[in-house]
């Protein structure tokens, strides 16, 4: 049986009712614009913007409509709805013929990477032919997946800039981008998942185990370095069953660093069994110890289970105690040929308060890498920034309106008027609204927001160096 894979389609691929936007859409509306923002309430008060281009890329360049599609469409309207006139006939047709199967919109976008204050646009949509107005709500879907990765990069730069912090005042702040290691490809939700949501964490970290996420930036971003993500020989749990409790555990050590590469960084999962024990009592055999120290690379040894905040420290304060220490700002950091990984229960929440217990022993924050999965990739959802698309200028009947929604109840819904601009001024970021002032002092401000893609055509391509460096230069 040939196997086949799953193709878009953009006739079908948005949320069912808005298939028949033609029919609810008032009569005579001409032109119909869209924006889309983190709401007030969110739980950052800044996001970092990232991801817009694989949705471009995947969904919207090129000849996208055919009559093949079409065809789906119109076959799948009607089994999912049962009624013929649900199906958007004319706009697809119109699109194919006058338009070569190529999307007549415009979306415009902030560059990936810049750290934009929550209430603020950072994309527009809108439709450049008339036959494109439902076209403009019914791409809203698609674009809204924007949300996860940009909630995602949003929250590791937040880790990075809270580590950042410990380094700071502990440690060595170069070190940054190696701090936080990303094991989420098992928690993510599917392939897909994986790849976006570590290359949105790899936006701010280079460690990580997600081999996806850096063949995703060569397909659509590029990188000037062979890769972007970078990670060491490590060891699990069943390398350690293998070899079994007690007199095993030594064995397991010892053919650990064996097979090792000499010049390699090695990880060494310690709680298989008895993390305290293995710490304190297999690597401080004499013969394990010279290995370790005679090893060109480091060897770090991660734990895995616990209360992570004690474990850590007795971890720390063992290897301190058997391997020696030196001082960083009048912290002790530990023999370079030994390290440590914190790997269970690490996110957001967590975070600073681990590297609080570590300095409050007297420790830097260099002596502890941390390591995240499930905390990074699941602990979300669309409302932890609250994001949000919505229509706010029209033309009708060849009137311009400035639309707006205003719900009584919950205040943090109602959204903004007009067209427009996301002004940068000093370290500020303002949204200058058409429905504001007079059209000709509109047209005078800048416009953070440029085209990225108009009429098939993707107008504008980020390397993930660019992505980089814009974030980066927030900290």
């Amino acid at each position: 049986m040939e196997t086949k894979l799953f193709e878009n389609n953009i006739v079908t691929d948005t949320d069912f009712y808005k298939l028949a936007r033609h029919l609810t859409t008032k009569r005579g509306t001409t032109n119909l614009y869209s924006y889309g923002e983190p709401r007030i309430g969110a739980e950052f008060d800044h996001t970092v913007f990232f991801g817009m281009q694989m949705i471009v890329q995947d969904h919207f360049v090129g000849k996208v409509v055919t009559a093949e599609k079409i065809a789906e469409g119109r076959r799948k309207t009607k089994a999912w709805g049962g009624y013929d006139e649900y199906f958007n006939e004319k706009m697809w047709d119109v699109i194919l013929n006058k338009y070569d199967g190529k999307l007549p919109i415009r979306i415009r976008a902030v560059k990936e990477g810049t750290r934009v204050p929550i209430s603020n646009p950072l994309f527009t949509i809108e439709a450049i032919d008339p036959i494109a107005v439902p076209l403009v709500p019914h791409v809203e879907t698609l674009i809204s997946h924007q949300w996860a990765t940009s909630t995602l990069c949003t929250h590791s730069f937040e880790m990075k800039k809270t580590i950042l912090e410990f380094l700071k005042e502990s440690g060595t702040p170069e070190n940054i981008d190696y701090m936080l290691i990303f094991f989420g490809y098992r928690s993510a939700f599917g392939q897909q998942h994986a790849m976006r949501g570590d290359m949105a964490n790899l936006v701010n970290f280079v460690g990580s185990d997600t081999t996806v996420a850096d063949r995703g930036i060569d397909f659509y971003y590029g990188y000037s370095k062979p890769a972007r993500l970078q990670s060491v020989f490590a060891t699990e749990h069943s390398d350690a069953q293998i070899f079994g409790r007690g007199e095993g555990e030594y064995e397991f050590v010892k053919e650990m660093l064996t097979v090792a590469p000499d010049t390699a960084i090695a990880s060494i999962i310690t709680d298989t069994y008895n993390g305290t024990n293995f710490i304190n009592n297999v690597i401080t055999r004499p013969d394990i110890k010279e290995m370790i120290l005679n090893r060109s690379g480091k060897t770090v040894f991660r734990f895995d289970s616990g209360k992570m905040e004690s474990i850590m420290c007795n971890g720390i304060d063992s290897l301190a105690s058997n391997f020696g220490f030196n001082f960083n700002k009048g912290y002790k950091t530990l023999n370079p040929k030994v390290g440590t990984l914190c790997s269970n229960g690490v996110d957001r929440h967590t975070i600073p308060s681990l590297y609080k217990a570590v300095m409050a022993g007297n420790y830097s924050a260099d002596n502890m890498l941390v390591g995240s999965g499930n905390g990074t990739m699941t602990d979300f959802s669309r409302d932890t920034q609250r994001f949000a698309i919505k229509s706010s200028w029209a033309i009708n009947n060849g009137q311009e309106l400035n639309l707006i929604k205003d719900p009584a109840t919950e205040s943090f819904k109602k959204s903004k008027a007009g067209k427009f601009k996301l002004n940068h001024s000093g370290d500020a970021f303002i949204t200058i609204s058409s429905a504001n002032m007079p059209k000709v002092e509109f047209d005078g401000y800048t416009d953070c927001m440029d085209t990225i893609f108009e009429m098939g055509e993707a107008t504008r391509h980020q390397s993930f160096d660019d992505v980089i460096k814009i974030a980066n230069s927030y900290l």
